[in-house]
C-alpha cells in the first residue's frame, strides 16, 4: 500500500474511535463504510452495527417484547380533584372518544386520557376483545348479538348499553366464544 493510503486509513480509524467515544455512531458507521472496505469492515462493522442499534438509555426490544406490557388489574381516572380507581373486572366496555377513551362500568362512565391501542394492551386479552375500531368489549358482559346492517352488528351489554361490532370483530368474537 502507498504511504498516503496508510495515513488516510489511520486518520479514518482515529476519527472512528473518536466518534465512538462521543457516541456519534452513525458518523463512525459512514466513515468505516465509505473509506475502510475489506478486512477492516469485516472485523469492525459488526461492533458498529451492535452499537448503532442500541443505546445506553433504551434497550433494543424485539417486536414481541415491544408489545408486551403488564395487564392492569385497576385503572386510575382523575375526575377534577378526585382520583377514581376502576377495577378492570368491572369494566363492561371501552369506547374511543377522541384522544380519550370512555370506560363504561355498571356504576357509570369515566373519561381517561388514553388511546384505544394503550387500552387494548393493558386489558386482559382473555376477557376483552376489540370488536370494532372504537370499541373494546368485556365478553363476560355480552347479553345479545344482533345483526344491524351489512357488515355491522349491535352488542347488547349487561349495563343496558349497546356497542357496534364490525364483521372482523364478529369473526374474532366467534372464535373467542367458540361459536
Amino acid at each position: 500500500m502507498k504511504p498516503t493510503t496508510l495515513v488516510l486509513m489511520a486518520v479514518v480509524l482515529i476519527l472512528t474511535g473518536v466518534f465512538f467515544l462521543l457516541h456519534i455512531d452513525i458518523a463512525a458507521y459512514i466513515l468505516l463504510g465509505v473509506f475502510c472496505g475489506g478486512i477492516v469492515s469485516e472485523f469492525i462493522m459488526p461492533m458498529v452495527d451492535k452499537r448503532f442499534f442500541s443505546s445506553k438509555n433504551e434497550p433494543v426490544l424485539t417486536p414481541e417484547e415491544e408489545y408486551k406490557t403488564e395487564v392492569a388489574e385497576r385503572i386510575s381516572v382523575k375526575t377534577g380533584q378526585k382520583i377514581d380507581i376502576i377495577e378492570v373486572k368491572d369494566i363492561v366496555f371501552v369506547q374511543a372518544n377522541g384522544d380519550y377513551v370512555s370506560i363504561y362500568t355498571e356504576k357509570g362512565v369515566w373519561l381517561k386520557e388514553m388511546t384505544m391501542k394503550e387500552a387494548e394492551m393493558i386489558l386482559p386479552k382473555d376477557v376483552f376483545v376489540r370488536v370494532q375500531r372504537s370499541y373494546i368489549v368485556n365478553i363476560l358482559c355480552i347479553r345479545a348479538i344482533d345483526k344491524y346492517k351489512k357488515g355491522t352488528y349491535i352488542l347488547s351489554l349487561s349495563n343496558k348499553e349497546k356497542a357496534k361490532m364490525s364483521d372482523n370483530g364478529y369473526m374474532i368474537l366467534k372464535k373467542r366464544l367458540s361459536l
